[in-house]
């Protein structure tokens, strides 16, 4: 990731999700995201996670819109088929990949686990802690 490869990332529903709990560690690495304009998600992972919100959190749920708007989202999605994914994991590879992403966050390691580390054409699957010591090395405040 050198300055000539800018960083785009793409937040998988549970990280949206995380990031709509007021002072979280996730929601300040999601803001560093949005602050560079480095983070985008989907619709499908939008809907996700407000449906977790609403059936899981609902207290969260005054936070999470202004949060929403500064997401780049994208839709298109790339038909690629990731043998290690079940099928309602493929539109959040598949939109990542659209995005032209340079990473996936994800917290969800019961699905994405076998892929932490890897790239999926072109895309690394990280956690929020792997992510954070790249973003450390590249000098980021997070």
């Amino acid at each position: 990731m050198g300055a000539e490869t800018p960083l785009r990332v793409f937040c998988d529903a549970n990280i949206l999700f995380s990031a709509s709990k007021p002072r979280s560690a996730i929601r300040r690495l999601v803001q560093a995201l949005l602050k560079r304009k480095a983070a985008v998600t989907s619709r499908y992972a939008i809907a996700e996670a407000e449906a977790n919100l609403r059936a899981k959190k609902p207290n969260w749920l005054p936070h999470w819109p202004v949060l929403r708007r500064r997401f780049q989202v994208h839709d298109v999605r790339a038909e690629i088929r990731v043998r290690e994914l079940p099928e309602k994991d493929l539109p959040i590879a598949q939109a990542a990949v659209s995005a032209t992403a340079t990473h996936l966050l994800t917290g969800d390691r019961k699905h994405f686990g076998s892929l932490m580390g890897k790239s999926v054409r072109g895309v690394k699957v990280v956690s929020p802690r792997m992510l954070v010591t790249e973003l450390d090395a590249l000098g980021w405040t997070v």
